[in-house]
């Protein structure tokens, strides 16, 4: 069963919430922050029931208990330190298996999209496959590098619980100047390939 939420992106305290609805198919990801000694596969359960509850989101509460058990994929997020060689010979990777990154930033599809661009225009620029595959990786390093990065330190600052860290977050980020705000997501999200 779906339904329709009237926000498709949520937030509380300790849990994210994504849903989108396309015709009768429904894709839906939670997040919530792990606690130490609850199963894994209760975390997400128990933190989305209280933490809903509490924020009063109900909407979310129906929507999560009417899912099919068997349909829920409940895996942490996972990533890698930046590899510098992504291939060997005429082997090379893209996307998450070259560069898995945490889904903080929502860069994971565009990444692979613009691996497939370089890598496309490094194969058509007439070099031996063994000179144009380390080319497409060194073209590519330092921004998926960042982005690596940068997806990891905003999941690890998001997930704050401490009042006082996440009172100091908070009054930070009010305080930033939007100038500098904009630059750093332009940085993230105007990469033209």
């Amino acid at each position: 069963m779906c339904m329709y939420l009237h926000q498709p992106v949520l937030y509380s305290d300790s849990i994210r919430f994504f849903c989108k609805i396309i015709e009768r198919a429904c894709s839906a990801f939670v997040e919530a922050i792990s606690v130490r000694g609850i199963p894994t596969a209760r975390r997400a359960e128990n933190a989305s029931s209280n933490n809903c509850l509490a924020a009063g989101m109900s909407r979310l509460q129906i929507f999560l208990e009417s899912m099919n058990e068997n349909e829920i994929l409940k895996n942490g997020a996972r990533d890698c330190a930046p590899l510098r060689h992504w291939g060997k010979g005429a082997v090379t990777l893209l996307g998450d298996s070259a560069h898995p990154c945490t889904p903080n930033l929502g860069q994971g599809g565009c990444m692979a999209l613009e691996d497939a661009v370089i890598l496309a225009k490094c194969l058509g620029s007439g070099l031996p496959i063994e000179a144009a595959l380390p080319r497409y990786e060194s073209l590519r390093f330092h921004r998926t590098k960042h982005i690596q990065q940068r997806s990891l330190v905003m999941g690890y600052i998001r997930q704050w619980q401490a009042p006082l860290f996440v009172n100091g977050r908070n009054i930070v980020t009010r305080m930033l100047p939007a100038r500098l705000i904009e630059r750093n997501l332009r940085r993230v999200y105007s990469y033209a390939a």
